[in-house]
């Protein structure tokens, strides 16, 4: 029993180390790019391969993690000026599935993976009437759900009132989960069975705690990043496994 516990601490000691490491900034062995600096190197490097992708979008969310399995991450926000691309906010520590990322187009209903690749963002969402953000926003109360049935015909999608499904989750949760976040657009047009439902950035349940399959952070980063978030902007972003960006590197 000793020797366990024992096992348990080191893991945990292990696993926060690894947590303030990318809180430091310092992710494959890069340090990241400070406000308001123009972007360079490997990031740089994945807008430049998609161009024509990202072509209407002047604000980018970046999540990297290290390799798959892994929880940790690290989430950049870009804006796009007459100079190019720059940095709004990094460093900001995120965590994903408890299966990390899926590989690209492999994501799947249950499988507690992230999805990987290029994705626009949707409305805002919280427990709140009101937020601050200039996105759409929709409040959630204890009538709303979404719905992760595959066999539904409201499958990964907002629903008020009593869902005709099997299976949904409650976007009033009673914890502070869902406080507030905002839609990936995963998997929503067209809507494929299966494929994954409900993938969001929301408040974390505590620093480096997995998720189902959304990015999560604390809750000063999501009301940051809401509150710089534009429709008019049309935000997109760009998440995986830095050996899956390179291939995104065209």
């Amino acid at each position: 029993m000793f020797d366990q516990v024992v096992k348990s601490n080191f893991i945990t000691i292990l696993y926060s180390m690894m947590i303030l490491t990318m809180i430091s900034g310092f992710i494959f062995g890069q340090k990241a790019p400070s406000k308001g600096e123009a972007l360079s190197g490997f990031i740089a490097d994945v807008l430049k391969g998609n161009e024509k992708t990202i072509s209407a979008s002047k604000q980018l969310i970046i999540v990297i993690a290290e390799g798959y399995d892994m929880i940790p991450s690290e989430t950049t926000v870009l804006q796009k000026t007459d100079k190019g691309w720059t940095v709004v906010f990094s460093g900001i520590q995120s965590t994903l599935g408890k299966k990390g990322f899926a590989k690209p187009s492999e994501k799947k209903e249950g499988d507690w993976k992230t999805p990987s690749g290029i994705f626009r963002l949707g409305l805002v969402f919280g427990y709140a009437p009101k937020m601050e953000t200039m996105m759409p926003y929709r409040q959630a109360t204890e009538n709303d759900f979404w719905v992760d049935d595959t066999d539904s015909p409201q499958y990964n999608t907002w629903v008020n009132g009593a869902p005709d499904a099997k299976s949904f989750e409650k976007m009033k949760r009673k914890d502070h989960l869902y406080k507030m976040g905002f839609v990936v657009e995963y998997n929503t047009d067209p809507i494929v069975k299966g494929d994954g439902s409900a993938i969001f950035f929301h408040i974390w349940r505590k620093p480096g705690s997995f998720t189902a399959g959304c990015v999560a952070m604390a809750e000063e980063d999501i009301a940051k990043i809401i509150r710089f978030l534009d429709p008019k902007a049309n935000p997109m972003v760009i998440m995986g496994t830095k050996d899956d960006l390179i291939k995104l590197i065209k």
